[in-house]
C-alpha cells in the first residue's frame, strides 16, 4: 500500500513538472534567428572564401552528416556567386562514435597545411570516403605531398585544434550539425541557398 502511494506521488509530481514547463517558441519559417552566444573567429580558423570578406558565416559541421552534405551545395553555390562572404568552418565530428568522422576532419586540416583545404573539403562531401585508402586517394588526386600529409595525420596538434572547436560548440550550446551563425546571429535549420541569401541581407 505504501509503495503504491509512493508511485502515485511520483506520477503526480512528474505531471506537475510537465505542466509547468516553459512553452516552446513557435518558428514561423525554417529561417529563424535565435538569441545565443556567438562563436569566436580567430586567424587560425579554416576559411572558405576571402578571409577579409564583409560577411561572415560560421558553420559547425561533420563530414559524415547527411544534412551537412545537403547544405554544402548551397554554401558552395553562395561562395561562387558572391565575393563578399567568407565561411568559417568549425569541426564538430559528433558522429565519430558511429561514422569515424574524426579522421576526415584531421585529413581536411592536413590538406589545409598544404593550401588545399577548400578542394579537400569539397571532395569529402562529394566522395564521402569511409576508409583510409579513400582519404589517401583524395590527397593523391589533389597532388598533395602525401608523405607530409600522412605525417600530419599523426600530429597531435591537429586533433587538439578539432577538440578546441568541440569545446567551443559546447560553450555556446551547439550539440548537432549543421549549425549556422550569419554575421554573429544564430539561425534555425534547414539552410537553402535562398535562406543564406536572406540571412546575409538581413538588416
Amino acid at each position: 500500500m505504501q509503495r503504491a502511494l509512493l508511485v502515485l506521488l511520483a506520477v503526480v509530481g512528474a505531471l506537475a513538472l510537465w505542466a509547468m514547463r516553459p512553452p516552446r517558441a513557435a518558428v514561423d519559417t525554417p529561417l529563424a534567428p535565435r538569441a545565443a552566444l556567438a562563436p569566436i573567429v580567430t586567424g587560425d580558423d579554416l576559411v572558405l572564401g576571402p578571409r577579409s570578406a564583409a560577411h561572415t558565416i560560421v558553420e559547425f559541421g561533420d563530414y559524415t552528416c547527411p544534412a551537412c552534405a545537403e547544405v554544402h551545395r548551397a554554401v558552395r553555390e553562395l561562395l561562387a556567386s558572391r565575393d563578399d562572404v567568407r565561411v568559417i568552418w568549425k569541426d564538430l565530428p559528433h558522429l565519430d562514435p558511429v561514422t569515424q568522422s574524426l579522421r576526415l576532419h584531421i585529413a581536411a586540416r592536413c590538406a589545409a597545411r598544404q593550401g588545399a583545404f577548400a578542394a579537400f573539403h569539397d571532395a569529402l562531401f562529394e566522395r564521402a570516403p569511409r576508409t583510409d585508402g579513400a582519404i589517401a586517394s583524395i590527397a593523391t588526386d589533389l597532388r598533395l605531398n602525401t608523405t607530409a600529409f600522412d605525417a600530419c595525420r599523426s600530429d597531435p596538434s591537429i586533433t587538439a585544434a578539432i577538440r578546441a572547436n568541440e569545446r567551443e560548440a559546447m560553450r555556446i550550446g551547439v550539440a548537432g550539425t549543421p549549425e549556422f551563425y550569419v554575421n554573429g546571429v544564430r539561425y534555425e535549420q534547414p539552410f537553402s541557398l535562398s535562406d543564406l541569401q536572406r540571412a546575409l541581407d538581413a538588416p
